[in-house]
């Protein structure tokens, strides 16, 4: 992909696969920004006072009765101020941008760890069998007013087929 500014003082890499909208992309950590630093690149989102996001549509990846788990790592540099739960958007879609369907959908934002500054954002939901089949779309971002942003790593989605 190519390089994205995204308002920034310099460019970032978008995420192999991903789609930036607003303010968002790759980098790089540098321990002094860090209160524990991160193992190579994180993908980042800077509030500006509407959505900002990173997106992923899985092909065909979206079936009637399968619970769904997206889980991921957020945490706070050091120079901005930490994201409330209520300003972080995490979202599955299908391809129409509808969100999923569901019999059961819960949302979980763990406090950051006060030693490393890393917090668990997770949302698991159960689609119903009326679903069609189809793409699934993985929606990260936030918005907020200032000078707020947040980091994510470890990103990961299971998708449990039910019986």
């Amino acid at each position: 992909p190519g390089r994205i500014n995204g308002g920034m003082s310099g460019p970032s890499d978008a995420i192999r696969g991903w789609t930036a909208v607003g303010c968002s992309g790759l980098e790089s950590g540098r321990p002094k920004q860090w209160k524990t630093a991160p193992d190579g690149c994180t993908g980042y989102i800077v509030a500006q006072g509407r959505d900002n996001t990173l997106n992923q549509t899985i092909t065909g990846a979206l079936k009637p009765n399968t619970r769904y788990t997206l889980i991921l790592e957020v945490f706070k540099r050091n120079d901005y101020k930490r994201a409330e739960a209520n300003e972080i958007i995490i979202r599955l879609t299908d391809a129409q941008g509808n969100d999923l369907e569901s019999d059961t959908a819960d949302y979980l934002i763990v406090p950051a760890d006060l030693e490393t500054g890393f917090a668990i954002c997770a949302i698991t939901l159960t689609t119903t069998a009326e679903v069609k089949s189809g793409d699934l779309t993985v929606i990260i971002g936030m918005n907020a007013e200032g000078s707020v942003r947040f980091n994510f790593d470890n990103l990961r989605l299971w998708a449990q087929p039910l019986k």
